[in-house]
């Protein structure tokens, strides 16, 4: 419909068409097309109703956010030579352009193990997991304990918290050491 609508002579009407543009942007909401007549300049008298409004609905569905899970694989490492724990995040849906940062705490520094975990992991786009790594560290002293090394997901933005924590445990597997024997 233009700036103004002209009614042939001898009718009693004219009409005008609204045609939605189509488009595929999610969450852009419905807009209204108002159209109202104009106070008359001669000729004719405004009848009632002299407005309309035509709602142009958005129906383009606004994609859910991913889910992260964490877990570590193997959870238990011993503190010897190679023993390396793989941890995930995984996404319940493929990360969209410009990938998913997922907030992690990663485990405190420890002398029984190295990490790669750092503060956040980045699930590229396209993709639905990302990695990092606990390593034990090998010693030999006996008794030092099992140590675990904690990681924890954290809320932040593009994604809906999942399960939020995994745990790889380093195990002491130093047996005491034999006592000399005198004699």
């Amino acid at each position: 419909c233009g700036a103004s609508a002209l009614i042939a002579e001898g009718a009693s009407s004219t009409t005008c068409t609204i045609t939605a543009t189509p488009n595929t942007t999610p969450g852009d909401g419905n807009v209204a097309a108002a159209l109202a007549l104009a106070a008359p300049a001669g000729g004719y008298q405004l009848g009632t109703p002299s407005a309309a409004s035509v709602l142009i609905s958005d129906d383009d569905s606004v994609a859910a956010l991913p889910v992260p899970s964490l877990s570590c694989t193997p959870s238990t490492l011993a503190d010897a030579e190679n023993q390396v724990a793989t941890c995930q995040v995984t996404l319940s849906t493929a990360a969209g352009p410009g990938g998913v940062s997922v907030a992690l705490v990663p485990p405190p520094a420890s002398d029984r193990y190295t990490t790669t975990c750092a503060s956040a992991l980045v699930v590229p786009a396209g993709a639905t997991t990302a990695n990092c790594t606990v390593t034990a560290v090998p010693n030999t002293v006996a008794g030092d304990g099992n140590v675990p090394a904690i990681l924890s997901l954290v809320a932040g933005g593009g994604y809906e918290l999942g399960t939020a924590q995994a745990v790889v445990t380093i195990t002491d597997n130093d047996g005491a050491k034999p006592v000399p024997a005198l004699g």
